[in-house]
């Protein structure tokens, strides 16, 4: 039987997007992104051609990568996601090295060893079973190639100690995945040279009253700006493994 996403999470994922694109983060969110990438950039340096992002959503890394000089493919179940993928982070350089793909994580319409790089951001905890979307992308990975995942388990997270005010959409589902179990699932999916490390401690985001008040959206920014190297010195701690938001995976296939 093919495994297929239920309805109820493409409706979800469908909603979440907006067509008109993202231009920027929010404080805490700027952190976070710019943090994985200056830790992915240096896996990357002896890497070139083409990568693919699967699920791409608004494809913020498909675009550094795209500025960077690979050739782009941002691959997503999501119509409105590769929609505000083709309007986000515009002034980024290398537009035409971008292509977007309507496809489904479980099947990529790519043949074998294909891909340099591949990657995804936030997606493999939103699958009961990650090992299936990992395995096709491993599949189609080079051997030698880069795999990159970053994954946000259902965990405690100090970032989101609020998160239980806001009630989630139907169709929102995030695994409760360890550090361990992933890396298990890489290596039964034929990676290896794993690295993973929990990262993302960050003080609470979505304070209640905090949003609507411009004072204390000012004051939350310059904090967290202030503490920034502080936040990002508990990256690959045993406080992060306890209480942060996300686990940075990179990996390789064999040759």
């Amino acid at each position: 039987m093919k495994a297929q996403q239920p309805s109820d999470q493409i409706e979800y994922w469908d909603s979440v997007w907006t067509k008109e694109g993202v231009r920027s983060f929010s404080p805490h969110t700027k952190i976070i992104e710019e943090a994985k990438w200056n830790y992915l950039r240096s896996f990357l340096r002896e890497y070139s051609g083409y990568s693919l992002e699967v699920g791409c959503g608004s494809g913020y890394f498909s675009s550094l990568m795209a500025a960077s000089g690979f050739d782009a493919l941002l691959l997503d179940y999501s119509s409105s996601a590769l929609q505000c993928a083709r309007n986000s982070y515009t002034s980024l350089e290398g537009r035409e090295k971008k292509k977007y793909i309507q496809g489904n994580a479980f099947f990529l319409p790519f043949a074998d060893s294909k891909m340099n790089v591949v990657l995804s951001c936030g997606l493999l905890e939103h699958f009961e079973n990650p090992f299936i979307p990992i395995k096709e992308m491993v599949r189609v990975l080079r051997p030698g190639g880069l795999f990159y995942a970053d994954v946000c388990p259902q965990k405690f997270k100090l970032i989101d100690v609020f998160s239980f005010l806001h009630a989630k959409k139907p169709g929102w589902y995030e695994a409760s995945i360890t550090k361990s179990q992933l890396k298990s699932v890489l290596l039964k999916a034929g990676l290896r040279d794993i690295n993973i490390f929990s990262a993302g401690v960050l003080s609470p985001r979505d304070i209640p009253g905090t949003g609507r008040i411009k004072y204390f959206k000012n004051v939350e920014k310059r904090f967290l700006e202030a503490f920034k190297g502080f936040w990002l010195s508990l990256d690959g701690t045993r406080l992060a493994d306890l209480v942060g938001l996300y686990y940075f995976a990179v990996a390789k296939k064999p040759f």
